[in-house]
């Protein structure tokens, strides 16, 4: 800022205006018109606040509960604003205090129960294929081994969108299936892994893959 006297800072029509020298309390600060030194102002507000800190809190909690439609744009704006620094802070604090937060979870969960519903379904109309990978873990947990999460991504490419089985468009609601099942020993890994058509996964279930295909014709 450019280094100007009050009067000529009066003259601009400026409000804050940098003199280049020392205010009484050694501040090499910018200064306001009405208030003098911007850091003085500063710290005495810090200082005001810390005296009266209780009374503070007070009025700031009065003026939430008066204004809450205010103070929630103002809060979501912020998060907007802070998204990763807050996501951050909140796994290192949900990593350091694992117990409460599963308490915390648990009771929050119980407490909104219809929510969850709702951004359990809005999740799982969202991210179809992470909720197909996600099941085929939790039916291979036995068996062991874990999927990658964008592996149905990447068989939908593989396949040109067609299915192992009978060769016709997937559709929307075809299935991830293990080649070998795990009731016959199959692994739970990506490389025991396809897409079927929901009929031809309902067909084929726990049955061999070499036999299952010589039954539909292809002699393998």
């Amino acid at each position: 800022m450019e280094i100007i006297s009050r009067q000529d800072a009066i003259s601009q029509g400026l409000v804050i205006y940098f003199t280049g020298t020392p205010c009484k309390n050694g501040h090499i600060s910018k200064h306001h018109i009405k208030g003098g030194c911007c850091e003085c102002k500063r710290l005495g507000g810090i200082a005001r606040y810390e005296a009266d800190k209780d009374r503070a809190k007070a009025r700031q909690k009065a003026y939430r509960i008066a204004n809450p439609e205010k103070e929630k744009l103002r809060n979501a704006e912020y998060h907007q604003r802070n998204k990763e620094a807050i996501s951050k802070k909140q796994a290192i604090w949900r990593n350091e205090n694992k117990e409460t937060a599963s308490a915390n979870g648990a009771k929050w969960r119980e407490a909104n129960q219809e929510r969850v519903k709702y951004l359990v379904s809005t999740w799982q109309a969202k991210n179809k294929d992470k909720r197909r990978v996600h099941k085929q873990n939790r039916r291979g947990r036995l068996g062991g081994g874990k999927l990658s999460r964008d592996l149905a991504g990447r068989l939908f490419v593989m396949q040109r969108g067609l299915c192992a089985c009978c060769g016709k468009p997937l559709g929307d609601d075809y299935h991830l299936d293990h080649i070998m099942p795990l009731a016959l020993g199959g692994e739970n890994v990506d490389s025991n892994m396809q897409l079927l058509r929901q009929r031809c996964n309902n067909q084929k279930r726990d049955k061999h893959p070499i036999s299952f295909m010589q039954s539909r014709g292809f002699l393998l």
